[in-house]
């Protein structure tokens, strides 16, 4: 091959050149770069990974280039535990408390349906474009949560904000994996996520204190400038040369805007099931109707995307490939532990040890510092011995036991705080590292033509893991409790007891107006219920340490080296 051919499939594997086509004589794969040997290693079929990034730059070169997509992945963070730590405040100011988990859940729905979305756009329109795009959405996302009046005008301006959200995350990774050699891109990976950890250390304390003082509003329009600093920053630092011009319609006519639709009906469809199905019942038509809608648009997305998509938002082939398959499920469970867990551990927090907003936000710093070293100790372990499965399963092992902890103290054996976050630190160093890992897994197994889809299905699955799981924590939370609290005021009349249920699950603040006895039997079913939601996070810690065990085991080449047995 010349070297021009090279430069040409260099640029339109790496850089913005998405519509640079090869020709048949043209290498799929450039030889060195992701070939694959056979290894002597005596541990599964391992085997030997080269580098996949066709042109080796410096630390410097990177920074500069990665530096301006970090602080909107940062921004993002920051949104993420912010409303963690003040939703209480938020459910008690609107009076849904009961549907608090949707501002969590309205966002990460949009995230993870657009995820895919971003993977496809950044391929055909450019990776910069996909991230101004993002930020924008975010602000007005923002502008808007701050301005709402009900919690549903509030879920639909998380869901716009959400939009955004799923761009700042998957086209930076995407673009790491691009221009980063495998074997290094765990440890850059483990970079990002300190910007990432970064943001949400701040963000939980943060939000809790505005909640306190401010004002919960605030917690979201001060984030609008931040995002206007990324839009600004970035288009005017980030520059990825090698874009080629190409006519929009031509670009239009490559995006799968059936199969898109079908994908987001899909997700959307879906959660309101779950969300539905413990609030009203599985056989009520609001919950057999969207799950009708479901089960037709699913069948219409595997359709659409086996027969008549040009080119899939989801190709079939990511979602039959075992070993892509594993790495999905893996990370779905290992998701839905940690932010079950997280959720759920706020509200333990303010309702039953009567903390306050503040004091949850800093209660969540364990988890966050977990994250952070374990995002940094998968890193340097695959860039010190070119492999990820081990340290991966032995700290899912460790999430494991930590579900155990706070699963047991948080009242089954006795209420101990310490115990509590302990347990957390150890999901969360466990959920770090096997997110940074098992992303170097995949873009290994997908080499660089399929890496932008395939990291675009892994955040999907992991989205989903959040949306799916914490939908069903909240509807085994929300059954549980209202189960209980109908137990535990049999003494009052009928229709007092339902209007007490219905106002301790809308507003916290509301247990107050009870009378002593009232309380305590209502703090009970409180603790009790959450004592279910963290059993349930402890079956998904197991999920996540059994599917990790199947996990292909590969041995990663240092640059321009080959693996010895």
């Amino acid at each position: 091959m010349t070297k021009e051919e090279v430069d040409d499939v260099e640029r339109a594997v790496l850089l913005d050149d998405p519509d640079n086509e090869r020709s048949p004589d043209t290498p799929r794969r450039l030889t060195g770069f992701d070939g694959i040997a056979d290894s002597d290693e005596p541990l599964g079929s391992k085997v030997e990974l080269a580098e996949s990034a066709p042109k080796e730059r410096s630390f410097r070169e990177l920074l500069f280039i990665f530096a301006p997509m970090w602080l909107g992945m940062w921004l993002a963070a920051l949104d993420s535990t912010i409303v963690l730590a003040s939703y209480a405040s938020v459910g008690d100011e609107l009076k849904e408390l009961k549907s608090m988990s949707w501002i969590s859940t309205g966002y990460l729905l949009t995230q993870a349906s657009s995820q895919p979305l971003y993977s496809k756009l950044s391929d055909i329109f450019g990776r910069k474009p996909c991230l101004l795009v993002a930020y924008t959405l975010f602000a007005l996302g923002c502008l808007a949560c701050g301005m709402s009046k009900s919690m549903w005008q509030l879920v639909a301006a998380r869901m716009l904000a959400g939009m955004g959200g799923g761009g700042m995350t998957t086209v930076v990774t995407i673009t790491m994996s691009d221009l980063v050699p495998l074997r290094e891109r765990g440890m850059w990976h483990g970079v990002g996520n300190i910007v990432w950890m970064a943001g949400s250390v701040i963000g939980a304390p943060l939000g809790g204190w505005m909640a306190d003082t401010v004002g919960w509003r605030w917690s979201f329009f001060f984030q609008i400038p931040l995002a206007m600093l990324a839009f600004g920053t970035v288009g005017a630092l980030l520059n990825i040369p090698g874009q080629r011009r190409v006519a929009l319609e031509d670009k239009l006519r490559r995006i799968d805007f059936v199969g898109s639709f079908c994908l987001i009906s899909t997700v959307a469809s879906l959660l309101v099931t779950l969300d539905h199905g413990g609030d009203v019942g599985w056989t009520n038509k609001q919950t057999t109707i969207p799950l009708g809608i479901f089960v037709v648009f699913l069948g219409a997305l595997i359709v659409t995307e086996r027969n008549f998509a040009k080119e899939p938002v989801i190709p079939g082939k990511t979602l039959t490939n075992p070993t892509y398959l594993v790495i999905y499920l893996s990370n779905m469970a290992s998701r839905g532990t940690i932010i079950s867990t997280t959720f759920y551990i706020s509200l333990y927090i303010r309702a039953v040890s009567g903390k306050t907003a503040a004091q949850a936000g800093t209660a969540l710093l364990p988890s966050i510092i977990g994250g952070l070293m374990g995002s940094l100790a998968g890193g340097k372990y695959t860039q010190a011995t070119g492999r990820f499965k081990k340290i991966t399963v032995m700290l899912n092992a460790g999430m494991v036991l930590g579900s155990l902890f706070i699963a047991s103290f948080t009242g089954v054996l006795a209420h101990f705080y310490i115990a509590i976050e302990l347990g957390f630190f150890l999901v969360a160093i466990a959920n770090g590292c096997a997110m940074n890992t098992t992303l170097v897994s995949l873009v290994a197994e997908a080499g660089p033509e399929e890496q932008a889809v395939a990291s675009g299905v892994l955040y999907l699955f992991r989205s989903l893991g959040s949306v799916c799981f914490l939908s069903i924590s909240s509807t085994v939370f929300q059954d549980t409790l209202r189960r209980l609290l109908q137990k535990a005021l049999r003494g009052y009349e009928l229709q007092d007891v339902e209007k007490i249920v219905g106002k301790v699950r809308e507003a916290l603040s509301n247990i107050e107006e009870l009378d002593v006895d009232t309380q305590a039997a209502v703090h009970d079913a409180y603790g009790k219920s959450l004592q279910v939601v963290f059993a349930f996070c402890l079956g998904l810690a197991v999920c996540a340490l059994l599917t990790s065990v199947f996990l292909k085991d590969r041995v990663l080449a240092s640059h321009g080296s080959r693996a010895r047995g």
